[in-house]
């Protein structure tokens, strides 16, 4: 009967968005994969049962790089250093051709690797979190648990805040959203509690953060979180799923990955809207009935996922993900936006109309999905409004010709996202 319902509520609440091409593979093995990153300079970076795989051509090849038993986290910070466990973890600066070993105090098994904007490295593992503030050369245990409890997500918000997501095997132990405010010295059980907490992502434009969830300690129920105050408090916009992943897009569209266990539907799923609408990717590659274990997003918008089965498996999206909106119908939204001339040379006259007083931003961003110019950034009444784009970026230097896009967001709900050219 439950699952009679679980059907239903997809059937009611799920638009499902028909994507027989959505996916390209790009690995298969019968060996566990753990997570997937990328770097700018278009590596990609597998953590398995056998070490650290690296592709340089898109997932056609792979070499393995680092071999080492159950890499389960890779992490490349904001330097390019790659961090990578098993223990003892290490750490390359040359994208994996050549790896440094880090020694830890005790032995743990990494599940999480994180470097805030102060450099302090996190380790987190059955059992707690471990820090360093010198790179590695000493570490101090700033959360302790037992071995039943697994620190999996960790990630840094706008205020210096840290949160970290956890699990337990037993529910004898509190479980949740532990947080930080004197960069990882001490942490506390702060929001969440009980929920078995498996990812994090934020949102840098709106700092809107997300929580996933892959169940409850007092009642078999996951989803997703929404925080709109940086972690203070939370809403439910996602329910009725075990949601093991989450990830973010340059034009804050929001994809997670969920569980298939106990009769629960899998599969992959997308809000353009911060959650308040959900399109189901379903295709011959990936499909509901898939465990969809990790998802990441690279700096060039294509998605990868990993799905657990017999045979493991990564897929990518085979096109960047901010150009997949087609199927979005914003005409009921009352919201126009257009730009003249398109082409243009030297400048482009970007319109929009709005149907009442809302916050607003208009930025151009490049094909690459980094931000070029702002060009409004604050509340705007009701009505149509026009905006000028010179070609020149924030730092006032004028860009190369090519495609550029435009996105309109409304009260950070709400987006429109057109394409211009640019003409030298």
């Amino acid at each position: 009967m439950r699952n009679l319902f679980i059907l239903a509520f997809f059937f009611l609440t799920f638009n499902k968005l028909l994507a027989d091409d959505f996916w390209s593979p790009i690995y298969s093995t019968q060996d566990n994969i753990f997570c997937v990153e990328s770097s700018d300079n278009g590596y990609i970076f597998l953590g398995t049962e056998s070490g650290v795989l690296r592709s340089d051509d898109s997932g056609e090849t792979w070499e393995l790089v680092l071999s080492a038993y159950l890499s389960k986290s890779i992490y490349l910070d904001q330097n390019n250093t790659i961090y990578a466990s098993p223990y003892p973890f290490r750490f390359s600066l040359d994208f994996g051709d050549t790896w440094e070993q880090v020694n830890l105090p005790a032995f743990c098994d990494i599940i999480e690797i994180f470097v805030d904007s102060l450099n302090n490295i996190f380790v987190g593992y059955w059992g707690g979190i471990f820090k360093s503030s010198d790179n590695g050369v000493t570490w101090s245990e700033v959360l302790s648990h037992s071995s039943e409890h697994v620190i999996n997500s960790i990630i840094e918000l706008p205020n210096g805040k840290l949160l970290a997501g956890s699990l337990l095997i037993h529910a004898f132990e509190d479980c949740g959203v532990f947080s930080s405010d004197d960069n990882g010295e001490t942490w506390s059980l702060s929001s969440l509690e009980n929920n078995f907490i498996t990812d994090f992502a934020l949102d840098n434009d709106s700092g809107i953060v997300y929580a996933s969830s892959a169940g409850h300690s007092t009642s078999y129920q996951g989803g997703v979180f929404r925080s709109d105050d940086l972690g203070v408090t939370w809403i439910s916009i996602v329910d009725e799923l075990l949601v093991n992943c989450l990830a973010l897009n340059s034009i804050s569209h929001l994809f997670i990955g969920c569980s298939n266990l106990d009769g629960l539907s899998g599969g992959v799923r997308k809000s353009t809207n911060n959650g308040a609408n959900w399109e189901i990717i379903d295709s011959q590659n990936i499909t509901t009935n898939d465990y969809v274990k990790k998802l990441h997003v690279s700096s060039s918008d294509f998605i990868y996922a990993i799905v657990e089965s017999d045979t493991n498996r990564v897929y990518r999206s085979r096109d960047e993900t901010m150009f997949m909106d087609d199927t979005v119908d914003y005409s009921i939204l009352d919201i126009d936006l257009s730009n003249y001339p398109n082409p243009f040379n030297p400048s482009t006259t970007i319109s929009f109309s709005i149907p009442n007083d809302s916050n607003v931003s208009l930025n151009i961003f490049n094909l690459k999905g980094q931000k070029v110019k702002t060009l409004v950034n604050s509340h705007v009444v009701k009505g149509k409004h026009v905006q000028v784009w010179n070609g020149l970026n924030n730092k006032g230097n004028r860009v190369a010709s090519g495609i550029y896009f435009y996105k309109l967001n409304i009260n950070g709900k709400t987006e429109v996202t057109k394409k211009c050219l640019l003409l030298k």
